[in-house]
C-alpha cells in the first residue's frame, strides 16, 4: 500500500511538472495569448464625381438674344471681326456680318448662318489666334449731309474718308445698316432709271453689295457729293478700289440719312 501510494505521487508529480493540464486552465506561469479579433471596416459611401458638362451647341438664330449670342460676339470681338461697339447678346446685322466676315476670311461658305460647328470652329480660332494683331473689323459709313462722304474706319480708327454719291429721288439709297453680301472686281449694271428709261453700264469697277442691287462701287462723274445714283454708293474709282482691297465680305456698310434723303 506504501510502494502504491508512492508511485501514484510520483505520476501526479511528473504531470504537474511536466504543464500537462485539463480542461482549459493553462499552465503555470504562461501568460494567455489575447484572443483575435477580426477589426471592423467602416466603409464609406462612394460618391461619384460631378462631371461639368458643356451646354449643347445649337444654331443661333438672327433676331434673337441669348447668353450664347452674347458669348459669341466676344469671341468675334476678339477675332477683330465684330465692329459693333458693345456686346449685347443680340443677334442682329452686326452679328450675322462678324460671322459672315469669320467664313469669308477662312474661306467657308458666307451665309451668316452661326451652325454648332461653326461655333466650334471659331471657338478653335479664338485659342489660336488669341493675342495676334489682326486687321479690322472695317465699318462704313455713309453720310448723306451735304456734300455726301463716305467713312471708313478701322475698328475706332478713320483710315479713308472721300466724297461719294447716293441715290437720286425714287431710287434712294436704303437707310440702315447691312452686311456686305458680294464682291465682285468688275460687272456690267443693268436696270431701269426711276423715269422708265433702262441703263447697261459695262464695267463697274469694284463693288461691293450690301443691300439688294445696292452696293458701294467705283463710277465716273464729274463731281461728287450729292445724289446721282439708282441707289449704290458712288465713288471715284480709285478711293472704291482702296475700300474694295480693305473691307471683306461681312463688313457693315451704314447709311445715315440727312438732307439729301428729306
Amino acid at each position: 500500500m506504501k510502494i502504491r501510494t508512492l508511485s501514484l505521487l510520483v505520476v501526479l508529480s511528473s504531470l504537474l511538472l511536466s504543464g500537462c493540464q485539463t480542461g482549459t486552465n493553462h499552465a503555470v506561469g504562461v501568460t494567455p495569448p489575447a484572443p483575435i479579433v477580426s477589426p471592423v471596416v467602416h466603409h464609406k459611401k462612394q460618391i461619384a464625381p460631378q462631371v461639368k458638362t458643356k451646354p449643347k451647341l445649337v444654331t443661333l438664330l438672327l433676331n434673337t438674344r441669348s447668353k450664347a449670342v452674347y458669348h459669341l460676339q466676344k469671341e468675334l470681338q476678339t477675332l477683330h471681326d465684330y465692329s459693333y461697339p458693345t456686346i449685347t447678346g443680340y443677334f442682329g446685322v452686326y452679328t450675322e456680318g462678324a460671322v459672315m466676315t469669320y467664313e469669308y476670311d477662312h474661306h467657308l461658305k458666307t451665309n451668316g448662318i452661326a451652325t454648332p460647328q461653326l461655333l466650334q470652329l471659331i471657338a478653335h480660332s479664338v485659342k489660336k489666334d488669341k493675342g495676334k494683331d489682326l486687321p479690322g473689323p472695317y465699318h462704313i459709313i455713309v453720310k448723306e449731309d451735304i456734300p455726301e462722304r463716305l467713312y471708313l474706319y478701322e475698328g475706332s480708327k478713320l483710315i479713308l474718308s472721300s466724297l461719294c454719291n447716293t441715290g437720286i429721288a425714287g431710287a434712294r439709297t436704303p437707310i440702315g445698316s447691312f452686311p456686305i453680301y458680294l464682291k465682285y472686281r468688275s460687272q456690267t449694271m443693268r436696270g431701269q432709271n426711276p423715269n422708265g428709261t433702262y441703263y447697261d453700264d459695262p464695267g463697274i469697277p469694284w463693288i461691293n453689295y450690301f443691300s439688294g442691287g445696292c452696293a458701294v462701287h467705283g463710277f465716273i462723274r464729274s463731281k461728287y457729293g450729292f445724289p446721282q445714283s439708282v441707289g449704290c454708293v458712288e465713288l471715284p474709282p480709285p478711293i472704291a478700289k482702296r475700300v474694295y482691297a480693305l473691307v471683306p465680305i461681312g463688313a457693315i456698310v451704314t447709311v445715315e440719312a440727312g438732307p439729301a434723303t428729306s
